[in-house]
């Protein structure tokens, strides 16, 4: 998935509770082209998986109220986005904090060389 299809930028639903992170990650997100829409909690990022498109997931492993897996599950069942699971837990995630530009671009776009 690119960031950018025909001028119509992705919008990336990015569920961290930890304001420094979500931050770098805006950012960092917004560098790669991506519209980054935040929450701080599961409930809310599945309200806002209810009300728009979005075209790739980023959670944390806490998500606030809910675990994040919890928050990708759900968001696979009401669309089929991209999702990245990130946590400082190794021995259970795709993308480990502190995360770098360079990983995270692997994470979203595993396939490219």
């Amino acid at each position: 998935m690119a960031a950018k299809e025909k001028d119509i930028q992705v919008r990336a639903l990015l569920v961290e509770d930890n304001d420094i992170i979500i931050e770098s990650l805006t950012e960092l997100m917004k560098s790669m082209g991506f519209i980054a829409v935040n929450s701080k909690t599961g409930s809310e990022a599945i309200n806002l998986l209810n009300g728009g498109s979005v075209g790739i997931v980023i959670a944390d492993d806490k998500c606030g109220d809910k675990e994040g897996l919890e928050v990708l599950e759900e968001a696979k069942r009401i669309s089929p986005v991209p999702p990245v699971f990130y946590s400082p837990d190794v021995s259970t995630t795709m993308l480990f904090k502190p995360h770098c530009a360079s990983d995270l671009s692997t994470a979203i776009y595993p396939n490219r060389g």
